[in-house]
């Protein structure tokens, strides 16, 4: 087999492999050894159970999720005891020289959690109001760290989602030979959770996908004649393919869309076309699309296996099958509205008919390399062409792609005409708040003086409420889907709203807006990070937290000129949240000298506000004006481009903690007030009695 390499590279690769496949097989313990080692760890842990249950004397439905031995350490004297995690307590117990040391800490008490150094070892610092709680000598300290914030994430999530209990089964069941060894079942569901989420934003897919696994190997790029390097995920719905190199390429296949998934035969054109590459045909398979798309995976150490779990999850998919007739569509009969661009716009002039020819000449030979639609290679090229500016021919088609929100649609193709034709009568308050802000969605556009634009809007904004209540409307709402409704049709602007609202922004578009007040934390964070001269001077002036609700609530829209901004939310859809904290750190950037100078909020505020209004682009020429929006997203890319997700997956935790505790202890205050004037107690004896009874 060897002679049928060419390179020295190539035979050393493939012999690596071999070996690695060989050493994992012979490591791998027998059944009976498993069986052995799971039932010693299943007693030690319901001992463990049985102690946490007995010393702390909790609610019986607060599970034990893992323990963990340390150091608790007050006075700087350290105690040696356990570390107990539940679903809502962290506790600690130590037993030294005759005295016990108990400790229990909720977690919607907890303000802030911190990896903290000394000169022995690295502990955990838990904050709350009433202290601080510092822990050390963990054996597995980034486990510990990263259970407890998960479980914190959790319990604060519930009180915003005004959750009362774990809900277990929105957990995946793992089977034993994929669960980790040595914890509980509600740990390895915890992580199962983790990388769920983790996989839904990646690929920007539906809350409600679970991850089934994940696998080492390589995809065959047919742009670049190659294999590259990564991970193939399997959900219930799509096959997605990441490289290990961030953003190199990225694929997803919907399940709905495969037609057939086989081993490549020797003979098959796919085969031929890549017999002198590193190919090894015993631990390839094809993904062969309904759309006649061919897409090669290779390196598999359990290629069948692989097989046979897509095999599955396709014909499941195929019996779950959505029905191609609405059983609705006698009711559903009205006119949806198209692209209000297309209805209300000028001819283009010259220039901008030349730039619009120009930019989709280049997409359509970017297509051509690197396909069309959802099931497209994602690559780092795909960039240039975005801070170009989208094409308005292909700007809602990407846009659904970029989103995620093309899946949503394609698997509830009639919810938007039954929500559109459902009564409304119990939504009576938040259809009065829908009909005050409609004329006041882009009133400088003719679409928006207009009945048509204006009742596309109204259906669009009454079918988000009833679909998802919880959410209802909320102001900014209103601008965000004016500005859709340009470029796409109703249904279209519809889940594009449902994807900010549910996966992009999550809890902005509330009544208490608690994700745009996280957000604005998390930009104080990194503008204190790379911009701490600015930091320090807005901060006095108590201006960021303003300037950024405005500005994130509405992705900038209602800042500067919407045709400006368009150019920022072809980037956001494609990159997600971090689009924004980079432009807000670039704005702030190019105007240092000027807020510098500032001598109040009024100052610093008005000048941002006229820098904002001044962002011309391609087709908007403002005189005066030194500022290009496409520029000034290039810069924001450049200087600031190495914000990740996971940074802003991190500081939104700290800030969400913050903010839940804020509003508590608000909410707190004002009952107390009121509670006080009843009794003979005073507010701080029934704010005690709150934490007591908490």
């Amino acid at each position: 087999m060897l002679e049928s390499f060419d390179e020295q590279e190539d035979i050393s690769s493939f012999i690596f492999c071999k070996i690695e496949s060989l050493i994992v097989q012979s490591n791998e313990p027998s059944v009976d050894e498993n069986t052995e080692e799971e039932e010693i760890e299943s007693k030690k842990f319901q001992e463990a159970i049985k102690k946490f249950q007995k010393l702390f004397k909790l609610n019986p439905s607060d599970k034990l999720v893992n323990y963990y031995s340390c150091n608790y350490s007050k006075n700087r004297v350290p105690r040696q005891g356990w570390m107990y995690l539940s679903m809502n307590h962290i506790c600690f117990y130590s037993y030294m020289m005759g005295t016990e040391a108990k400790i229990t800490i909720p977690y919607t008490d907890i303000m802030n959690i911190e990896k903290i150094s000394s000169l022995l070892s690295t502990g955990i610092k838990i904050s709350t109001r009433n202290g601080s709680f510092n822990f050390y000598m963990f054996l597995n300290i980034d486990d510990t760290y990263k259970l407890i914030q998960q479980l914190t994430n959790f319990a604060v999530q519930n009180l915003l989602s005004k959750s009362q209990e774990f809900k277990k089964d929105l957990l995946p069941n793992l089977d034993k030979k994929s669960a980790t060894k040595f914890v509980s079942h509600l740990k390895r569901d915890l992580d199962a959770k983790a990388r769920s989420e983790s996989f839904r934003t990646m690929f920007r897919l539906a809350n409600a996908e679970m991850l089934d696994g994940n696998v080492i190997c390589s995809i065959w790029a047919p742009y670049n004649k190659r294999y590259i390097r990564g991970k193939i995920y399997v959900s219930s719905n799509y096959v997605c393919f990441a490289s290990k190199i961030s953003k190199e390429v990225e694929l997803i296949i919907p399940i709905r869309d495969i037609y057939l998934v086989e081993k490549p035969s020797a003979n098959s054109r796919i085969s031929r076309r890549n017999a002198d590459d590193e190919y090894d045909l015993d631990r390839s398979l094809v993904i062969t699309t309904k759309m006649k798309e061919n897409f090669l995976f290779s390196g598999f150490l359990e290629r069948d296996l692989i097989i046979q779990k897509i095999s599955d999850m396709l014909l499941s998919n195929q019996e779950g099958a959505v029905p191609p007739v609405d059983p609705n569509h006698e009711n559903n009969k009205f006119e949806q509205c198209s692209p209000l661009m297309e209805l209300f716009s000028k001819a283009y002039s010259d220039a901008k008919r030349v730039r619009e020819s120009t930019k989709e000449a280049e997409w359509k030979h970017h297509f051509s390399e690197y396909g069309r639609g959802v099931s497209m290679y994602r690559t780092t090229e795909i960039y240039e062409l975005i801070l170009e500016g989208l094409p308005d021919k292909y700007r809602c088609e990407l846009w659904l792609i970029f989103s995620g929100a093309i899946h949503q649609k394609n698997t509830n193709p009639f919810v938007y005409k039954n929500l559109v034709n459902q009564p409304c009568d119990d939504f009576e308050v938040t259809m009065d708040e829908i009909e005050r802000d409609l004329h006041r969605s882009l009133p400088e556009h003719v679409a928006f003086q207009s009945e048509i634009g204006i009742n596309a809007l109204r259906r669009v904004l009454k079918s988000y409420a009833i679909r998802n209540p919880s959410i209802g409307y909320c102001q900014a709402m209103n601008i965000i889907a004016s500005v859709l409704l340009l470029y796409c049709s109703e249904e279209d602007s519809f889940w594009l709203l449902a994807s900010i609202c549910e996966r992009l922004l999550p809890d902005y578009y509330n009544t208490k807006v608690v994700g745009a007040q996280i957000d604005a934390g998390v930009f104080e964070d990194l503008c204190e990070h790379y911009l701490k001269d600015i930091y320090i001077k807005l901060k006095e002036l108590s201006v960021i937290s303003y300037v950024s609700l405005a500005w994130f609530l509405t992705l900038f829209i209602s800042s500067m000129p919407f045709d400006s901004a368009v150019y920022l939310v072809d980037c956001f859809f494609y990159d997600g949240a971090k689009v924004m904290f980079q432009l807000a750190l670039t704005i702030l950037q190019e105007n240092k000298e000027e807020l510098l100078k500032c001598n109040d909020e009024g100052d610093s505020i008005a000048l941002l506000a006229k820098y904002l209004e001044n962002i011309e682009n391609p087709d908007r020429k403002i005189p005066n004006s030194n500022t290009n929006v496409k520029n000034l997203i290039r810069d924001s890319y450049i200087n600031f481009g190495t914000i990740t997700d996971e940074d802003i997956s991190r500081l939104r935790l700290k800030h969400r903690l913050r903010v839940v505790q804020n509003m508590e202890e608000n909410l707190l205050n004002s009952i107390a007030r009121n509670v006080s004037k009843q009794c003979s107690f005073s507010d701080d004896q029934i704010k005690d009695l709150f934490y007591i009874y908490k």
